[in-house]
């Protein structure tokens, strides 16, 4: 089998620990501040909805926003008003005149199971709801969106909210920085800086957060659905899905997140795509079949080499995750 060592990977792990000096020294290079313009980018089954939500994404980047407005009300009627789709359209809806719709649309969101406070809090966008409508209804809404995320944690019984907080706070950086990078491939957003300016910044945001939770699983363990919530224990797993910069705190990562979906603390699907990119990180096959590379050759995206491919869709059973078909993966 050709072994195919991804380009996004740095290097091989021959640690079995991480020195803690090192956390330290890359936690003292500071934090990163989310930058503007949080929002969502979900994945779709369907094709029609990919292309319109495609569509509305670039029409809100060229400041098009009635027609972004028009594009998000198309997808919703295919797909449901779920909340990150309301919370798209509202970052375009701000920018028109249609104050009415502005508040209808804030109202649903505030009514959905919408529990992102923060991208409420400091997206860019949404500072001019605060101004366009009366004060003491903003306070009111940030109330409300408070309320609920509280509700949330005693009818889950997380027993960290903070650290859930904290989590939520550092995939809102995480998603942010990825979001903008997407934006200048796809749309040409921020013309004023470099792609490698904005990898730059992205790489010191995933270093930061990754070196915070190190930190802490090294004192605490991994964030366990328990202690955090799911919401949390995703974040926590995204920020170690982009921890490809220092393989060896990955490697600790794994270790610990395996402990805790034994014990049913973690999701196994989660487990399944770090694991894959560990394996990936050692220039190894992958087990789940999670990874894809551009071949330079074709331009397509290809399967990482698979550790057994007829085994591969009996592993991804175990772990919840769909049935790969081979045949359409050359």
């Amino acid at each position: 089998m050709k072994n195919i060592k991804p380009n996004l990977f740095l290097g091989q792990s021959r640690f079995p620990t991480f020195p803690f000096g090192l956390i330290l020294c890359f936690f003292l290079l500071g934090k990163s501040t989310p930058a503007a313009g949080q929002r969502y980018m979900p994945e779709f089954d369907s094709e029609e909805s990919k292309a319109l939500f495609d569509k509305a994404e670039r029409n809100y980047v060229q400041k098009k926003y009635d027609r972004s407005v028009k594009l998000y009300d198309d997808l919703m009627a295919m797909e449901g008003e779920r909340p990150e789709f309301l919370f798209n359209q509202l970052t375009a809806l701000i920018h028109t005149t249609d104050t009415a719709r502005i508040e209808q649309q804030f109202n649903k969101l505030l009514e959905s199971d919408f529990l992102d406070c923060y991208y409420l809090s400091v997206g860019e966008d949404f500072k001019q709801i605060k101004y366009r409508f009366h004060y003491d209804a903003w306070n009111h809404a940030m109330r409300q969106c408070a309320e609920k995320e509280k509700a949330f944690i005693i009818q889950n019984n997380v027993q960290n909210p903070d650290l859930r907080k904290q989590l939520l706070w550092m995939k809102l950086q995480d998603v942010t920085s990825d979001v903008k990078i997407a934006h200048k491939i796809r749309y040409g957003a921020y013309p004023d800086l470099s792609f490698e300016q904005l990898k730059e910044e992205r790489q010191k945001i995933y270093v930061n957060n990754l070196m915070q939770l190190l930190a802490f699983t090294q004192e605490n363990g991994w964030p366990t659905i328990s202690m955090v919530g799911e919401d949390g224990a995703e974040a926590a797993w995204l920020i170690a899905q982009h921890g490809n910069h220092l393989p060896p705190a990955q490697e600790v990562i794994l270790r610990l997140m395996e402990e805790a979906v034994q014990k049913g603390e973690a999701k196994k699907e989660h487990y399944a795509h770090l694991y894959d990119r560990v394996q990936a990180n050692r220039g190894k096959p992958q087990k789940y079949g999670t990874l894809r590379w551009k071949n330079p050759e074709t331009n397509l995206w290809e399967l990482y080499p698979l550790e057994d491919t007829v085994r591969v869709n009996e592993w991804r059973k175990e772990v919840g995750l769909k049935t790969l078909n081979l045949k359409n993966e050359g």
